[in-house]
């Protein structure tokens, strides 16, 4: 699961960090993910890294608890932020995300 965390620029805009889903590995130095995936697997004598697509599903799942959670304090005037209650549609984004990832297994 923290391999897929560490891998989710691949698949959603992030504009403080950057966007990596459109990355050219020969301009930025930053290896595609199936080479990130591969060189990974490579180093920890693995044969692969099983469904990737529950993996990535999986850590967006724990991002959007996470959120949900800080939206809740937020509401609830618990937050340490008063940022808390700019989460309220990072859960349904992060849902988004993940659908289309289930939708698109299988296409490669």
């Amino acid at each position: 699961a923290d391999l897929a965390y560490n891998c989710l620029p691949y698949h959603m805009p992030d504009p403080r960090r950057g966007d990596l889903r459109s990355n050219n590995p020969a301009v930025t130095g930053i290896p595609a993910e199936k080479d990130y995936l591969a060189a990974y697997a490579a180093r920890t004598g693995r044969a692969g890294t099983g469904d990737w697509t529950f993996y990535l599903v999986l850590a967006l799942f724990r991002l959007g608890a996470i959120a949900q959670g800080v939206y809740k304090r937020g509401l609830d005037g618990n937050a340490t932020s008063a940022a808390a209650l700019q989460r309220k549609d990072v859960c349904r984004n992060l849902s988004s995300i993940a659908w289309d990832l289930i939708k698109d297994a299988g296409r490669d």
